[in-house]
């Protein structure tokens, strides 16, 4: 691992050879890091309890438990993990207000994938416009899902979003995916690919 990113080299050692499968040997590893407050552990150890993994008993209550402290130590994928839960009612009582918490939560700790989750539950509430909100949210943070373009043409269509916010967040859209491009960044994504 490089600067806490994972380079190709630490992605192949984290899998056996043989199956494929993930190694168990870093869960003594992620434990330590987890208690002594590392945030990707946390998230890590409690995903692996959560679904039974890497040799844990399965326990959504510890899961969930090792995610609340993940989140509150920064992890913005522990926050949209919790934000599932609640809002399938997976490992607790189904709470949509909770999972909205949570994907706030989400968002504000820098995970895009909060906003549409944020814009997804205001559209099944019927808040259109804080809906419209998070998607160009999203959108304008790069995020090019057909789904997301789609709700907001629909919104666009429906009176929600004026023609200029519409034509904002595709420019903004583009703009931002243009400037992620580089040859390096091809070159993971077609070996992620295979």
């Amino acid at each position: 691992m490089k600067d806490g990113r994972y380079t190709i080299d630490t992605m192949r050692a984290r899998f056996c050879s043989f199956c494929r499968s993930e190694s168990t040997a870093n869960v003594q590893g992620d434990m330590k890091l987890a208690k002594a407050g590392h945030h990707k552990a946390m998230n890590r150890i409690g995903f692996f309890y959560f679904n039974g993994q890497k040799g844990l008993q399965q326990d959504k209550k510890a899961g969930m438990k090792w995610w609340r402290l993940a989140a509150e130590a920064g992890s913005s994928e522990a926050a949209n993990n919790l934000g599932m839960c609640y809002r399938k009612g997976d490992g607790v009582e189904q709470d949509i207000d909770r999972a909205l918490e949570y994907y706030r939560k989400e968002a504000r700790l820098g995970g895009v994938a909060g906003f549409v989750n944020i814009g997804a539950l205001l559209m099944l509430q019927g808040l259109m416009e804080e809906a419209m909100l998070n998607l160009r949210k999203a959108a304008m943070c790069g995020l090019s899902d057909k789904l997301i373009f789609n709700a907001l043409r629909k919104g666009y269509r429906d009176g929600y979003i004026t023609k200029e916010e519409y034509a904002f967040t595709l420019r903004e859209n583009q703009k931002v995916n243009n400037e992620m491009k580089s040859e390096s960044r091809e070159k993971i994504t077609q070996v992620l690919e295979l």
